[in-house]
């Protein structure tokens, strides 16, 4: 039986409302894990990865490899 994963979104509006060093965390591991998973600029996916990398954010997540893991957990449905 397969499993329906359900991957936490971050509203584009949540991500403006947080400061500088916040966003900037949060597009440079999105940006990193998209390259490293071949998406193109302007792929939905590196949305996706950026909403994950942005909710963990959000719940408290802040260490570098967290950010990671989250972003690929996106990249990889």
């Amino acid at each position: 039986m397969g499993t329906n994963t359900r991957i936490p979104i971050m509203p584009e509006t949540d991500f403006r409302d947080l400061d500088e060093d916040a966003r900037t965390a949060i597009l440079s591991v999105a940006d990193a894990v998209s390259a490293a998973a071949g998406y193109a600029a302007g792929d939905a996916r590196r949305a996706a990865v950026k909403a994950n990398v942005g909710s963990r954010w959000k719940q408290g997540h802040r260490l570098p490899l967290d950010l990671v893991n989250a972003g690929f957990d996106a990249a990889c449905l």
